[in-house]
């Protein structure tokens, strides 16, 4: 019995020892960005920006009603009356009153439709603004991961490049002393391990950099890291590429909604000038006498009311310029969004094919730095090669390894800005079954209003408020026609906006 528990004791030592010895499993970029995700500050704000617009969603739905308010008071009067110097009449009470009212929009020329509408360009627009936040979010860690990979394969090539200077510096000086070697072939030789060692202590200094980078982006410093993860969905052509920008970046498709919700904005000021109805109702209940509940006054009234503005000094008129206005640059912002994605685009897919192309050469490049150096040395040995030309060999080979290692990094964050470009860079797609999307409105509550009745009396206003969903067209001559997404429709194109109550639309009459 003693000796089994021995036995058990010493195969739990030797089990927690192998424990201890054995390494930690090397941090993988999937791990990386499911980090990021759970904890990156700015991401986590971007979704409650989400949530944030979304109740503004409900907020507009429910300016349709109905609203119903209830009043109670008591009123205390104590009062007293001098009918002549002798007698004083005096009175006190409670009497109490209840009022409950309700109201109900039922036509408002499309204003609230179009708040509506803009509100819920604002959900689209912080949808986008969302996926924007996550691809800088993600582009930041891959960077970092990247970085620090590179930089950790530096510091090894530095640390290999200054012990091979000081075997060669070990072999000269012995040359030396065997009177082989001259002063300068040692001046020379210790003027290549001075700069190898302010090399190496430049590489150490910028992994540090680098660690702290990661840090910042993953929200853990890092420990080993393994390899990255080939990266999918990158396009054939650059034709392709632009098509995928054009339908997936969130910067695009950002602007898009931020033009149509000042559009919506635009025909919410113009419905101001139309007119609106309204249903409402009160039932009240008063005392007939301010001192007691005996006697009562009941009464039940309903009314249907229509406003109409007939002047406003201008305010509404002005309201509609600055409305057209701001939609005016939302469109020609949108152009200038499609430029900007389309030249990253480029430029992204230009680095990237550039480094792929270099990459065969600056491994060849390695290759052959690394006989040349091993030739160079065993022709020193035999006196046909010089110290100088050893050291030239290894410079040559701490120069293409450099270089080959640097490109290689360079290869990956080109591709991932490049997906990052197309819309593409998502935690799902680039590491599947690391990431569960997240539902930033996933707790969002009622969407506002009565189900039915909301939805009827939007459909209402919804025929006079236009089209305010369908594409703006471009007008910017610098992008090609076929690469555009379809465009609105004629009407919608020339910057006129539906008027309630009189004119084009193009001009801004007064009120």
């Amino acid at each position: 019995m003693i000796r089994s528990i021995r036995a058990a004791l010493l195969a739990g030592v030797v089990a927690g020892a192998v424990a201890i010895a054995a390494p930690a499993p090397a941090e993988t970029l999937a791990e990386a960005i499911a980090a990021a995700y759970d904890r990156n500050p700015e991401l986590l704000a971007a979704r409650a920006d989400t949530r944030v617009a979304d109740a503004v969603v409900a907020q507009t739905r429910s300016a349709y009603g109905p609203n119903l308010n209830v009043a109670a008071a008591g009123i205390y009067t104590d009062s007293r009356v001098q009918l002549d110097p002798e007698i004083t009449l005096r009175q006190k009470g409670v009497a109490p009153s209840y009022d409950l009212t309700a109201s109900q929009v039922l036509f408002t020329s499309g204003r609230l439709s179009a708040r509506v509408r803009a509100a819920q360009a604002g959900v689209g627009l912080a949808r986008e603004q969302l996926r924007q936040t996550e691809q800088q979010v993600l582009t930041d860690v891959i960077t970092a991961y990247v970085a620090v990979r590179r930089d950790q394969q530096l510091v090894a090539i530095s640390r290999d490049n200054l012990a091979l200077l000081e075997r060669q510096n070990g072999d000269v000086s012995e040359r030396a002393r065997m009177r082989e070697a001259t002063m300068t072939d040692r001046e020379q030789t210790a003027n290549r391990l001075a700069l190898a060692r302010g090399q190496l202590a430049e590489a150490e200094g910028q992994l540090a950099a680098s660690r702290s980078a990661y840090a910042a982006a993953v929200g853990h410093p890092p420990g080993d890291l393994a390899p990255e993860p080939a990266l999918i969905g990158l396009p054939a052509t650059l034709e392709a590429a632009y098509a995928a920008a054009e339908e997936n970046n969130p910067t695009l498709a950002g602007a898009r909604f931020r033009e149509l919700q000042s559009r919506a904005l635009a025909h919410a000021a113009a419905a101001e000038r139309g007119p609106s109805v309204s249903a409402e109702g009160a039932v009240t209940r008063n005392s007939t006498s301010p001192y007691n509940n005996q006697l009562r006054t009941d009464q039940v009234l309903g009314r249907v009311v229509l406003n109409m503005p007939i002047y406003s000094g201008g305010q509404i008129s002005a309201r509609m310029r600055e409305t057209r206005e701001a939609n005016e640059r939302d469109w020609r912002l949108l152009d200038q969004a499609r430029r900007d994605v389309r030249d990253l685009v480029a430029r992204m897919w230009t680095l990237l094919n550039t480094t792929r192309i270099a990459l065969p050469s600056y491994r060849q490049a390695v290759d052959a730095a690394g006989r040349a150096f091993s030739g160079a040395r065993e022709q020193e040995r035999l006196g046909d090669r010089t110290t100088l030309d050893v050291l030239d060999q290894a410079r040559d080979l701490l120069q293409s390894r450099t270089a080959f290692v640097q490109a290689e990094a360079s290869e990956y964050r080109y591709a991932a800005a490049l997906l990052a470009a197309m819309g593409r860079l998502q935690a799902p797609l680039i590491v599947p079954g690391a990431v569960t999307p997240v539902d930033p409105l996933r707790r969002a509550g009622r969407r506002g209003g009565v189900p039915g009745v909301t939805d009827g009396l939007l459909a209402l206003d919804n025929a006079v408020d236009g089209n305010l969903k369908a594409p703006r067209a471009s007008r910017d001559p610098a992008i090609p026609v076929h690469d555009l997404p379809a465009a609105a429709p004629a009407s919608n194109a020339t910057g006129a906006y539906p008027s309630t109550g009189g004119g084009t639309g193009t001009t801004t009459p007064q009120d």
